[in-house]
């Protein structure tokens, strides 16, 4: 859902409808130079903890949802990153520099370092969620569908059509059963249950017995009965 590029304010982006005061637009890459990364940060040649002054996100830019500019909003949720999501500048410090070139290049893509995650965790196949969930699983065709050639080639010789990688999985379902407006049934049900799962294992959740929800008193029906009892 992350975007090459954003009007990010009016320095780097747009003022009253022109150019920003420095440039026209915010690259992913010149946001994240200020975040984990052991180069030194722009405008002070020494490094900073402290964000430039003309750097402050302008959030009127961002919250507007009659807003027609696309760039001032996420992108769809698909299996297309941005390409600066290929070669993340900040994820190289002085001291990774010195590992080999293969183990630096897993750290700059988002894509190889999500999948062997998922490898190394034995994440389930995206078609052994959606069986366990009863959920009719994608196609062939929609796995396929508005690939690359090369991403297609890597789905069939790697007999992931079949068992196709979670991380993947989910965005492509996103992408062709929702139009990448929102997660598909599978993505969605992760979220929620997810979620679910954390209240119930909260010991201070409404969820678990003893705790009721009074909307109205704004707060547990059950914490003041104990304050009753004291």
């Amino acid at each position: 859902m992350v975007r090459g590029f954003y009007d990010y304010n009016r320095n780097f982006g747009r003022k009253n409808g022109g150019p920003g005061a420095v440039i026209p637009f915010a690259s992913f890459r010149q946001i994240f130079a200020f975040t984990g990364s052991a180069r030194p940060a722009p405008f002070n040649g020494g490094g900073t903890l402290t964000l430039p002054f003309n750097w402050v996100i302008e959030w009127g830019k961002f919250v507007d949802k009659g807003d027609s500019l696309p760039d001032h909003f996420a992108r769809k949720i698909d299996t297309q990153l941005a390409p600066p999501l290929f070669d993340m500048i900040n994820q190289i410090s002085k001291d990774d520099e010195k590992l080999p070139e293969a183990i630096k290049d897993i750290l700059r893509r988002l894509a190889v370092r999500n999948l062997l995650r998922g490898y190394q965790l034995a994440l389930p196949t995206g078609q052994a969620v959606a069986d366990a969930l009863g959920v009719t699983p994608l196609t062939t065709e929609e796995l396929r569908r508005g690939n690359s050639d090369a991403v297609n080639a890597a789905l069939n010789d790697g007999g992931f059509l079949e068992t196709t990688p979670l991380w993947f999985y989910v965005l492509k379902e996103a992408e062709v059963r929702a139009n990448g407006n929102s997660l598909g049934e599978v993505g969605s049900r992760i979220v929620v249950e997810t979620l679910i799962g954390q209240l119930r294992a909260d010991p201070e959740s409404y969820l678990n017995p003893g705790r009721r929800l009074e909307p109205r008193a704004g707060r547990a029906a059950g914490r003041r009965r104990a304050h009753r009892h004291h």
